[in-house]
């Protein structure tokens, strides 16, 4: 509204190809909606004629949620070569509270973190060490949290809400805090530059891991080899499970979907199997129990009942 614009609502349980005769009928300039949303137009849209394509006027794209991986931020702007990204953070507790806006902050294809921009007067935000969670340390009687720069656990305060206000809120995100570079604060007034300051964002606090086939998976090393460019991973969902039909519950299976992309700079499908089952260990003992399955759209994967988003880890063996 402040900026002008008319909003189009699309549920996502919205066919694709209304979608597309919405965002030609009424000019679209703008998408916006998760990381996984965004992805799964594009990708839709890659498969249209030319002529339908020509038709488009996409050139900015706003997106929350999860971040963006290097795969798919490259494949959107394969689908649109001069389109806008954007992205806010935001959560039920804290409300939106920090943007990464086209142009003001800078990201290259090997980082696997978001800087997003935030005001100091309407957000108070301190990094803490990950033990701080941990009851049991002895230290957490004076933590004391880390200074700019530090990587830690993100904790919120917010200066605005009266109402069921958030006090030194433990949010679960990684993050590091900065000072706002000298070529964001060209664009900004003098006056508000200094209240302005860069939030590192490198995503949920994943110290978690699983086991499989007497192999320890660690998820940060895990999640950096699925953002490997050249396998051209859009999404991805790993689901522990019991092998069917065993009633002792003695064989758990290791379950992959992956959605991926064919753009140039991708290797095939069969040389992408090869480099999993070579990542998960897979040999003859085992390869019963490793079940790949490469999806044609994000309708396969399994998704939370609240925002839709797709779930990346799910251990079904403790249901």
């Amino acid at each position: 509204e402040g900026s002008g614009a008319t909003v189009l609502c699309a549920g996502s349980q919205m066919e694709q190809d209304q979608m597309i005769e919405t965002l030609i009928g009424y000019r679209v300039n703008a998408i916006a909606g998760d990381a996984g949303q965004i992805i799964q137009l594009a990708r839709y849209i890659s498969t249209l004629s030319e002529d339908k394509r020509r038709q488009l006027l996409i050139n900015k794209a706003l997106y929350t949620s999860e971040p963006m991986t290097p795969a798919q931020r490259s494949f959107l702007n394969s689908v649109f070569p001069n389109i806008a990204v954007s992205s806010v953070i935001g959560s039920a507790e804290a409300g939106p509270w920090a943007a990464s806006p086209a142009g003001l902050t800078e990201t290259t294809k090997e980082q696997h973190f978001a800087d997003f921009v935030y005001d100091q007067r309407l957000m108070h935000l301190e990094v803490f060490p990950f033990a701080v969670e941990d009851p049991q340390d002895p230290c957490n009687v004076d933590v004391r949290p880390l200074p700019d720069g530090e990587k830690g656990l993100l904790v919120q305060t917010s200066l605005q809400r009266l109402r069921h206000p958030l006090i030194r809120y433990v949010c679960g995100d990684v993050c590091s805090l900065h000072s706002l570079p000298e070529f964001i604060k060209a664009k900004i007034s003098p006056e508000d530059a200094p209240h302005y300051k860069v939030a590192r964002i490198y995503g949920r606090d994943r110290r978690i891991s699983f086991d499989w086939y007497g192999e320890y998976f660690e998820f940060p090393v895990v999640q950096a080899a699925l953002r490997t460019e050249s396998w051209g991973i859009l999404q991805y969902q790993i689901i522990q499970r019991y092998n069917e039909g065993d009633k002792d519950h003695l064989d758990i299976v290791l379950e992959l979907r992956v959605l991926r992309h064919d753009e140039p700079g991708t290797i095939g499908e069969e040389e992408l199997t090869q480099e999993l089952r070579r990542f998960f260990t897979v040999f003859g003992n085992n390869e019963e129990l490793f079940d790949l399955k490469y999806l044609c759209d994000y309708s396969g994967f399994i998704r939370s009942t609240t925002g839709r988003k797709v779930i990346n880890f799910i251990d079904k063996t403790q249901d």
